[in-house]
């Protein structure tokens, strides 16, 4: 399956004009405004950790980031803590990527820094669905998000587990920095430039890497590898339907289909109990192996994504 770039290098302009100008900002006033930004410095806030490292790739010394969902984390469970509030009063910046909470988070936001400026990376292009095609698959069974698309299907927020699609995230970044810190736009288009160099020279070796097995299935827990799987031209495979825990119809569907496929290992996250995935695996005779898509340091793990689920492949 192909994928297509989603942000063409014009749009850069675009959309530094638009942040300058306030029109992507979700009503709300430029951070400078309100909350004054030092000289060198200004204070960004991140819903998740990889955009931590995105937002420094491209601000480089002239940001201060913080995170809101820590290592370990269940980002579906997040709720601000009192001292993550405080913060969030300060910040001039909040990026955020389309995670569940982030909207509730906005009214908080709303109450404690009305001049904080909210930028979602991910503005602009189409999302793909969270895995939604189980043949037993219910409405009633799995009740309708706010978010969902026309088929009823909630979308995927885990945007930054592709290179093709992290490059989209830092156009977005590096405008909103530009728009704040109009005085240093050069310094973060250069550091843009070579972040996007080393994305498409990641993109280019993945590729590489992942060419014999266009068109496998890899077995996962939660589905939170879309973009990669998107992206490479395999296809994720997850036990819970659009995020939600499976159906016992559903489950042994699952079951049945992965014996069929002789998958020898199941893709979980850190963040989740693996309890209930070490009792799939039981039933395939697989292996539980570990996947972090919520890593800090996003190249490097893009890099031991595909490790693994080659190697779960030349398993198999």
């Amino acid at each position: 399956m192909a994928a297509r770039f989603p942000f063409p290098t014009v749009l850069v302009a675009t959309l530094l004009v638009c942040y300058s100008l306030g029109g992507c900002n979700d009503g709300r006033e430029n951070g400078s405004s309100g909350n004054p930004i030092p000289g060198d410095k200004i204070r960004a806030i991140v819903s998740v950790a990889p955009q931590a490292d995105f937002v420094r790739r491209v601000g480089g010394k002239r940001v201060l980031v913080d995170v809101l969902v820590g290592s370990g984390q269940d980002p579906h469970a997040y709720s601000p803590t009192p001292s993550q509030m405080t913060a969030l009063g300060k910040a001039h910046l909040l990026f955020t990527v389309g995670m569940p909470f982030e909207e509730a988070l906005a009214k908080k936001i709303a109450a404690a820094n009305s001049a904080i400026k909210v930028v979602d990376t991910g503005a602009g292009f189409d999302k793909i669905a969270l895995q939604c095609d189980h043949p037993e698959h219910a409405d009633e069974d799995h009740p309708a998000h706010g978010d969902e698309d026309e088929d009823g299907h909630e979308p995927d927020p885990h945007i930054w587990l592709a290179p093709i699609f992290i490059k989209a995230q830092a156009a977005h970044i590096e405008a909103a920095l530009a728009a704040a810190m109009p005085e240093h736009a050069e310094e973060f288009s250069t550091n843009r430039a070579a972040f996007d160099a080393e994305l498409d020279s990641l993109h280019a070796e993945l590729s590489k890497q992942m060419e014999p097995f266009i068109g496998e299935q890899f077995f996962v827990f939660h589905p939170a590898f879309g973009y990669f799987g998107h992206t490479y031209g395999i296809e994720q495979v997850a036990v819970e339907i659009g995020g939600n825990a499976p159906t016992l119809k559903e489950l042994a569907t699952f079951i049945e289909h992965a014996k069929e496929e002789g998958v020898k290992v199941l893709f979980v996250q850190p963040q989740f109990d693996s309890r209930s995935a070490e009792t799939v695996a039981d039933a395939l005779g697989a292996k539980v192996v570990a996947l972090d898509p919520l890593a800090r340091d996003v190249l490097p793990n893009l890099r031991r994504i595909a490790d693994a689920i080659a190697g779960g492949f030349s398993d198999q």
